[in-house]
């Protein structure tokens, strides 16, 4: 009996995540210029990171998941995924 099973060749893939990332919405966070997030999407971008968890502190600013879904959905052409529950994220 023949296997249905088909495997790929191709070894193992691996990815950069970054699980613990704050934007200019934390209170701590140094650069708060107007192009903070495109610098940080920039970034990801630059060091292959494919998965990226914001953690700010003590804020959801939902203008600012917005704007960093829609940079990342047209500049990084990622798939952008958020838990954030407030209206509009």
């Amino acid at each position: 009996m023949e296997s249905s099973i088909v495997f790929k060749d191709n070894g193992s893939n691996w990815y950069k995540w970054d699980l613990h990332c704050h934007t200019a919405s934390s209170y701590d966070y140094k650069y708060k210029a107007n192009d903070a997030n495109e610098l940080l999407v920039d970034e990801w971008q630059k060091q292959k990171i494919s998965t990226i968890a914001v953690t700010d502190h003590f804020k959801i600013d939902a203008k600012r998941i917005t704007d960093l879904r829609n940079l990342i959905t047209k500049k990084a052409k990622y798939h952008f995924v958020s838990g954030c529950r407030v209206k509009n994220c």
